[in-house]
């Protein structure tokens, strides 16, 4: 995946240095070759004006010694020729027996100058021969300068600044290079992690938490995938803790029964044979509503891994969205006769009811079992009260904030410490002081999961000055 990743991303540097360089190899050679050809044009120039003057005076005086001070300076050799054709300045390195000499002098000699030179290049010929017309009277052409110009500095010049320019380029390359590199392995080395982890995952271990590097769409990505691994791993452990929980839980009851029935089978008298079943209903009874429980609790943590992935369902195997009103006077009635025989107050406050997003019968479920576990474990004489209210919720940017239901039950019995408190929502958690209490340990555990399923959830905090307050939050009809 890399090489398939990086090609492209190199080819593209590569693409764009050689895209940048060669117009700018091209344009350090024409810059040269025009410097070259303006100079060369201006001399010939030069020479062609005193040759003018030569010829009217018949004095050559200053056109030698132009043309020796020329040779000098460029080292290049001069041909210099009357309207007749004659000679009247040369060099030793230039003559008209060359026959390219021979055809720029009948060149100039009609009008037509050789003004313009290739454009050089490192491998450029060096030696090229210009021309310029010696005008004469009424436009007439009186003679012709020819020079055959030595670009060998000017090639020397273009190699070295193209030197330059592909040393300019390489480091170039090298630089993109590098932070193509760089942003490749930033790119990749999270998709390569989210790789391995997958991987991890689908074999059955627990991937490390990823490290949030990289694009920020792949970091988002890489915190979704480790939500999504955490709640895989919970889910399984849940459901492995639930077995065994199960396994535990049921050990004792069925052991109590088979002894019991055991002893059925040697028990000769009716007085005891009757007490003996007696207590093996009593067994069966008390096994009967464990099993209940824990098949309640399962229900539960089965539609709370449902609704977190209803939304990858089809809409007709979605759950239904139910609603329902909870009325503070139904549960208060319901709950009336139990609390006056505990010689316990059951109060309300707050609103009359509430509208929920949940069907009546899981709010009537998670409701009461606050209430009974108010009702067992506040003590004689206290005092439970239901409070009912609404708030407006978190909400986002994508629409208007949902509003929740606040539903309250807090007691004046004597509550719970710090540490009981992080420990009460757990299964078959049960308080050192009501273990001699009827109760299976499993309620709060299972408001825990309705709510959840209902996206909501249970908080338990100290009552003041004494008891315990439980608040259950859940989604309200209607947006705040």
């Amino acid at each position: 995946m890399r090489t398939r990743v990086l090609a492209p991303i190199l080819g593209c540097v590569l693409l764009v240095v050689v895209a940048i360089a060669v117009p700018a190899l091209q344009a350090i050679s024409r810059e040269r070759t025009q410097e070259l050809v303006l100079k060369r044009s201006t001399a010939l120039a030069r020479f062609a004006s005193l040759a003018r003057s030569s010829i009217d005076t018949g004095d050559l005086a200053a056109l030698v010694q132009h043309g020796e001070t020329y040779v000098g300076l460029y080292g290049e050799p001069v041909l210099v020729l009357d309207p007749s054709g004659h000679v009247i300045f040369e060099t030793e390195a230039l003559s008209l027996d060359d026959p390219a000499v021979a055809a720029a002098a009948t060149a100039a000699r009609r009008n037509q100058p050789i003004d313009a030179l290739p454009v050089v290049f490192p491998w450029s010929e060096s030696s090229h021969l210009m021309a310029q017309p010696v005008v004469g009277t009424g436009d007439l052409t009186g003679g012709a300068v020819i020079t055959r110009v030595d670009a060998g500095r000017a090639i020397a010049d273009v190699r070295e600044r193209w030197a330059l320019a592909l040393a300019a380029a390489a480091a170039g390359l090298v630089v993109l290079t590098a932070l193509g590199l760089l942003l490749g392995r930033w790119v990749l080395r999270p998709v390569r992690d989210l790789d391995l982890a997958s991987q991890a995952l689908a074999a059955g271990r627990l991937p490390e938490s990823l490290r949030r590097t990289g694009p920020p769409e792949l970091r988002r990505l890489a915190h979704s995938f480790d939500e999504m691994a955490a709640s895989v791993t919970g889910t399984i452990r849940e459901r492995g803790r639930l077995v065994e929980d199960f396994s535990h839980r049921l050990r004792n009851p069925l052991a109590a029964l088979r002894l019991r029935v055991d002893a059925l089978a040697h028990d000769e008298t009716g007085a005891t044979r009757g007490a003996s079943l007696a207590q093996v209903d009593r067994d069966l009874d008390r096994l009967e509503q464990m099993v209940d429980t824990l098949l309640d609790l399962a229900e539960a943590e089965h539609r709370t891994g449902a609704g977190s992935v209803s939304g990858l369902l089809e809409p007709d195997e979605r759950p239904l969205e139910l609603t329902c009103d909870l009325f503070a006077e139904e549960v208060v009635a319901r709950w009336a006769t139990q609390s006056a025989a505990r010689d316990l107050r059951l109060l309300r406050e707050g609103l009359d009811h509430v509208g929920l997003r949940c069907s009546a019968m899981d709010a009537h479920d998670m409701v009461d079992e606050l209430v009974e576990n108010a009702v067992r474990y506040a003590g004689q004489g206290a005092d439970i009260v239901l409070r009912l209210s609404l708030r407006a919720g978190a909400g986002d940017t994508a629409g208007p904030a949902e509003r929740v239901a606040l539903i309250e039950v807090a007691d004046t019995g004597p509550g719970l410490g710090p540490d009981e408190l992080e420990h009460a929502l757990e299964r078959f958690w049960r308080s050192p002081g009501q273990r001699d209490t009827d109760g299976t340990g499993l309620g709060l555990a299972i408001v825990a999961q309705l709510a959840r399923a209902n996206r909501g959830h249970v908080e338990l905090r100290p009552n003041e000055p004494n008891g315990l307050r439980v608040r259950l939050t859940l989604p309200a009809v209607g947006d705040a």
